[in-house]
């Protein structure tokens, strides 16, 4: 039986916006009982997909996505709205455009 590894597929955001979500949590840290701060551990994200993995496929897995990336234009998206669940912030995005081109919608 394989090892399987617990893995986050997520969206980066470029330099700038990491840096001002980082420097929120720090504020929200200063303010509130935050259980963590962005950039210490924690990198700014947006979660696509959350997944088990063995282990010996992360290679290919690695690859895989690197190959969907290269081909997948930049992402654009709008802010809708936020909601605190489960001591996340989660935002919700709206239909964009962009996001509803034939790109993204198949």
């Amino acid at each position: 039986m394989s090892t399987t590894i617990a893995c986050d597929i997520v969206v980066l955001p470029e330099l700038p916006i990491a840096e001002k979500a980082e420097a929120l949590s720090r504020q929200l840290g200063a303010e509130h009982d935050t259980l963590f701060e962005l950039g210490k551990g924690c990198t700014a994200h947006a979660t696509l997909y959350m997944t088990q993995l063995r282990v010996d496929s992360l290679d290919h897995v690695k690859e895989l996505l690197a190959s969907i990336a290269a081909g997948t234009p930049q992402l654009l998206a709008e802010t809708g709205s936020y909601m605190q669940v489960e001591r996340y912030i989660d935002v919700n995005y709206q239909a964009t455009p962009a996001l509803a081109s034939p790109t993204y919608a198949s």
